[in-house]
C-alpha cells in the first residue's frame, strides 16, 4: 500500500522506487492517512480487476457537503461508472460525491506515471498526478457507502473523536459487525481503576486509566489520571495526562 500524498521528491524517490521495482505484486492499493473508514480492500480489489479500467478510484456520495470535508476532492462520474472529472470541494453544493483519495491500479501504470511526472519536472503527490493524467486514463469509480470522516484541522479531530460515542459510528469505524476489526498496538497494562468517587458515563475508557473524577460524553487514552473533583465534559484526553482539580 502506498500514501496518495506519496510526493516526488528525489530522496523518497531513491528510498522507494527501488522496493517498486523488485515487487513482485501485481497491484498497489494507494490510500491517504487524513480519511477515516474502515474498507473491504478485498472487495475493491476484486471490483477493479473486473471492471478491465486502469484504476479504481474509491468515492462516497456526501450530504452536507457545504459544511463538511475542506480541502478534499470532489469527483464527476458519468452514466457508464466511469470518472471523468476530479475537482475540489469548494462547499457549494450540499451532495457531492468526496473522493477518498484512495485507488487501486497496477504497478506497472503507477511507476510510469510517477516517472513521466519526474522527467516533466513535475514534483506533484500521487493524487495529483492521476487527476492531471485524468483525459488518457481510464478510471472506474468505486462507491463506499459506509462511515467517513476527513481530519484537516484540530477541530475536525476532536468532532471525530465526539463521534466515536455514537454506537452506530463505533461499530462501522471498528468493524464491530462487518468483522473488519482495527486490532491496536498491545499493552500489557491493567484495567482501568474506577474508585469509589469516580462518576463516568457515556464515555471511551482505555487502559491503565485512574479515575476518581466526574467524566462525561469524553474519550479517555491509555493511562490518563484523572483526580478528584476533576468534571471533564466533552473531553479528548490523550495517553498518560494527569488531570488535577479541574472543570473543563
Amino acid at each position: 500500500m502506498l500514501d496518495s500524498n506519496f510526493s516526488l521528491n528525489q530522496s523518497r524517490i531513491r528510498k522507494n522506487m527501488e522496493y517498486f521495482f523488485r515487487s513482485t505484486q501485481k497491484n498497489i492499493v494507494v490510500l491517504n492517512a487524513h480519511m477515516v473508514y474502515n474498507l473491504d480492500i478485498a472487495d475493491l480489489i476484486e471490483k477493479h480487476e473486473a471492471s478491465g479500467k486502469e484504476i479504481t478510484m474509491v468515492y462516497k456520495k456526501v450530504k452536507k457537503a457545504n459544511e463538511h470535508f475542506n480541502h478534499c476532492s470532489s469527483v464527476k462520474i458519468d452514466e457508464n461508472n466511469r470518472v471523468i472529472g476530479i475537482g475540489q470541494n469548494l462547499f457549494f453544493k450540499e451532495e457531492e460525491n468526496i473522493s477518498l483519495d484512495a485507488f487501486v491500479l497496477s504497478k506497472e501504470l503507477m511507476l510510469k506515471l510517477l516517472v513521466d511526472s519526474i522527467q516533466e519536472g513535475k514534483y506533484n503527490v500521487l493524487s495529483e498526478i492521476i487527476a492531471r493524467n485524468l483525459p488518457s486514463l481510464n478510471i472506474n469509480a468505486y462507491e463506499f457507502k459506509g462511515y467517513l470522516q476527513c481530519i484537516n484541522s484540530t477541530r475536525e479531530y476532536f468532532d471525530f473523536n465526539m463521534n466515536l460515542l455514537n454506537q452506530k459510528v463505533r461499530d462501522d469505524v471498528f468493524g464491530l459487525k462487518s468483522g473488519r476489526k482495527i486490532l491496536t498496538k498491545v499493552k500489557d497494562t491493567p484495567p482501568t481503576l474506577f474508585k469509589e468517587t469516580a462518576d463516568v458515563e457515556n464515555s471511551l475508557v482505555s487502559n491503565g486509566c485512574i479515575i476518581e473524577g466526574t467524566v462525561k460524553n469524553s474519550i479517555l487514552s491509555r493511562g490518563a489520571i484523572i483526580e478528584k473533583d476533576v468534571v471533564l465534559e466533552e473531553c479528548v484526553i490523550l495517553q498518560d495526562c494527569h488531570i488535577k482539580k479541574v472543570h473543563i
